[in-house]
């Protein structure tokens, strides 16, 4: 692995990462990547960083990325410090940071509210002070719902939804808050993997976070985290049922292209979430699970 940090051919870094390349000794532990990417951690002497290589099918434009990142935390935004990115002798991106923890595990009410606190820093950051074209903006159901219109059934239902929600690209959103991507180190959290970066609806960032807490945690942090999102933006509960509503057509069409975790016991959270919100209850059942990849 000391060869693979000095092969990368670092297109922009930092001084410190500079410093960091000088060690004498580097430590390598896998992280979990995802679909798009792989990720590992290195101590690099005693000091700690995250390298993340965009090694699959993924292309996304980690320059902007890196410079987004750049930008943000140096006003505060609670993002890892970027340190630098280049391309391996294969071709592939690479983006090094600052190592900020592991995901948050233990929840609890404040918990909840803090990360909302952090969904909330993020919406509210001035865009303007951003470089031109440093935020994309991009056609919604194109970016979020890849190959939905080979589902007629939920691609009906998200356009009537879509245009009753009025969808805005006027804010910076980062496009997937799970757990998996909230570190807390010594209690600092952060929000990782700004792949999803873009100009976007506050609203739908807000509800996709509060679904995947309800599928994947219990309809318990669900409800906490929509009424932490609601005292922090000012939103209306309409507003974000009806965001929730995307957001879980999103969520049915992404497990049906086995793009994320599920299980029986997941299938009957998401039952229970559909049949709790008004804009889906009325689907609840075979008509929005049948096509889904099995449990």
């Amino acid at each position: 692995m000391e060869n693979r940090l000095a092969d990368i051919n670092w297109m922009e870094k930092s001084g410190e990462l500079d410093r960091l390349l000088q060690a004498a000794k580097v430590t390598i532990m896998p992280l979990n990547g995802g679909l798009e990417a792989d990720a590992m951690q290195l101590i690099l002497n005693d000091e700690q960083v995250v390298m993340k290589t965009w090694n699959k099918q993924s292309r996304p434009d980690v320059a902007k990325q890196y410079r987004l990142l750049k930008h943000l935390h140096r006003h505060g935004v609670p993002v890892s410090k970027p340190l630098g990115w280049g391309m391996d002798s294969e071709g592939h991106a690479a983006l090094l940071t600052s190592f900020d923890g592991t995901p948050l595990a233990k929840l609890n009410k404040a918990a909840i509210v803090r990360l909302a606190h952090m969904i909330s820093a993020v919406h509210q950051f001035p865009v303007e002070q951003l470089e031109n074209g440093l935020l994309e903006r991009y056609d919604f159901v194109d970016y979020f719902y890849p190959g939905i219109r080979q589902h007629p059934d939920l691609h009906s239902l998200l356009q009537e939804l879509v245009a009753a929600g009025r969808i805005k690209h006027e804010r910076l959103i980062h496009g997937d808050v799970n757990l998996g991507n909230v570190l807390e180190l010594q209690g600092k959290l952060t929000i990782v993997d700004w792949t999803n970066g873009q100009l976007g609806d506050p609203r739908f960032d807000m509800a996709w976070a509060i679904a995947l807490l309800h599928i994947y945690v219990g309809p318990r942090y669900g409800t906490m985290l929509r009424a932490a999102c609601l005292a922090q933006s000012g939103y209306t509960a309409d507003e974000l049922e009806l965001f929730e509503a995307i957001a879980c057509i999103r969520w049915l069409l992404l497990h049906r292209l086995a793009y994320v975790p599920s299980s029986k016991g997941i299938l009957s959270k998401v039952t229970s979430y559909i049949e709790s919100n008004a804009h889906l209850r009325e689907y609840a059942g075979p008509p929005l699970l049948q096509g889904t990849a099995k449990g």
